[in-house]
């Protein structure tokens, strides 16, 4: 099911650069006050912001790694997280990372099972932990 929706995902957007704007367009919409977590919240058009861009595509690649491998992927999301992620930050913002993800996986793929869904929030989920894992160091 993950496979086969990022194959999907990944035939419309093979460089994941469109995707990973939406990815933070669709965090934005549920949480707009989340862009002032990111180095771009002063840019202009932050959609058109090179620095999106890029983390955006580095996003959307640890997704295609995790759907991969995940155990593998659990140490990289660790140390990105060291470097990248205020120790305090508060906990919701990662259901709305969560919420994103699925959002954006589900429009670019024109829907999404109930099954599909569930092992996506699952896999979230394994993520989730591993970025909590973080707060407690």
């Amino acid at each position: 099911m993950l496979n086969e929706s990022w194959r999907k995902l990944k035939s419309i957007d093979d460089t994941y650069e469109s995707t990973g704007v939406l990815l933070f367009r669709n965090m934005f919409d549920i949480n707009p006050q989340s862009v002032n977590l990111f180095p771009f919240k002063g840019e202009e058009n932050i959609y058109e912001s090179k620095v999106l861009k890029k983390i955006g595509v580095q996003v959307m690649d640890c997704i295609e790694k995790s759907v991969k491998d995940i155990k593998s992927q659990l140490s990289v999301i660790e140390m990105t997280s060291r470097r990248h992620m205020p120790k305090d930050l508060d906990e919701h913002y990662f259901d709305i990372v969560g919420k994103a993800i699925i959002m954006t996986i589900e429009q670019v793929n024109k829907g999404m099972n109930d099954n599909t869904r569930k092992a996506w929030t699952k896999i979230y989920s394994i993520v989730k932990l591993s970025l909590k894992r973080r707060q407690l160091e």
